[in-house]
């Protein structure tokens, strides 16, 4: 149901309504059903007192023009914890390897694991016919392994956020 109160805000506040849908959707889904009188917990009640209110848009986009530093700090705040979760997996892997003198290889089976099954799967895509009420299952599963692929990719090679915002940074520089 919350998607639906997105899409309510989206259009007034669109930055308001993208954070809803993220994980930083419980503080935003408060902040929204605080200016309305709504209860935080109980999407179709926001809903309903976003929709009577005529001057819905307005509050939406004053809250969202109001709330941008904050916006900016818990965006950020998310990011930097990404940053130390990956940061953390990485210091394991070096102090399991310190630790005992050899590397552990079960992540790197792993990773092989999970390369090996995009690789299957593409090549899979072209060679097997697939029956039209299995399409919608293959693509979540495709992307439910590109995505783990992304973050086994991430982790040994750095292409991560932190690597796209610091190049980002670097062109606007002109470095």
């Amino acid at each position: 149901m919350w998607n639906k109160v997105k899409q309510a805000i989206g259009g007034a506040a669109p930055r308001l309504g993208a954070l809803l849908a993220g994980p930083l959707g419980a503080v935003v889904g408060g902040w929204v059903a605080e200016l309305f009188g709504a209860d935080p917990n109980d999407p179709d009640d926001v809903l309903a007192k976003l929709q009577a209110d005529p001057e819905a848009e307005a509050k939406l986009f004053q809250l969202q023009t109001e709330r941008l530093v904050e916006i900016a700090r818990l965006e950020q705040a998310d990011r930097d914890a990404a940053y130390r979760d990956r940061a953390d997996a990485r210091a394991a892997h070096v102090a399991t390897t310190a630790t005992t003198g050899k590397r552990s290889s079960h992540m790197e089976r792993l990773s092989y694991l999970a390369v090996g099954a995009v690789v299957a799967m593409v090549i899979a895509l072209f060679i097997v016919d697939v029956p039209q009420a299995n399409r919608e299952l293959l693509m979540v599963s495709a992307g439910v392994l590109l995505g783990g692929w992304k973050e086994v990719y991430g982790f040994f090679f750095g292409g991560s956020v932190e690597t796209s915002t610091t190049d980002t940074a670097r062109t606007a520089k002109g470095t």
